[in-house]
Formats: C-alpha cells, structure tokens, sequence
C-alpha cells in the first residue's frame, strides 16, 4: 500500500525529526546515568543552600553583606548551572 504524502504529512514529519533532533542535541547522553544525575542533584542543592543561608547570617549579623552578595552568586550560579539538567519534564 502506498502511502500518498502531502504537504501536511512532510510538515508533521519535520516537526518530529527536528523534535526528535533537538532532544539529542539538548540533553547529553551522560546526564541519563544515575550518578550523574546525584551529582547534579547534589550541586544544585549546594547552590540553594548558598542563596539562603547567606541572607540568615546577615539577618543575625555573623556575616557581612559583601560576602553575603558573593556567595549568592556563587549559589546562583551553581544552581542555574546543574538544575535545568535534572529538572525537566518527562517524556509521554
């Protein structure tokens, strides 16, 4: 049986392709494993933990808000960095 292709079926077939594609491309290979993923897990919390301790000590005057500021960014960084590498929706 053959099966006719017109310019809706080419369409839906890119879209899959390029979906398809784009998943490869975007989520390394590496980050399924299970360790991976603990690491990442494991940075990302380091880097809430960054983001709000800081401001606690501050509020309680055991830490200046100089380092107050560093350390939130070094938090932000660790936790945009590891984060949206766990943090993703399941496929259906």
């Amino acid at each position: 049986m053959n099966q006719k292709y017109d310019a809706q079926n080419i369409g839906m077939d890119r879209k899959f392709i390029l979906r398809e594609v784009s998943q490869d491309v975007l989520t390394p290979k590496c980050i399924n494993h299970n360790g991976m993923k603990i690491f990442l897990v494991v940075v990302s919390i380091i880097g809430l933990i960054l983001t709000i301790v800081p401001s606690v000590l501050v509020f309680t005057g055991h830490l200046s808000r100089e380092s107050q500021k560093q350390l939130m960014l070094y938090g932000m960084i660790l936790w945009f960095g590891a984060a949206p590498f766990w943090i993703k929706e399941q496929k259906l």
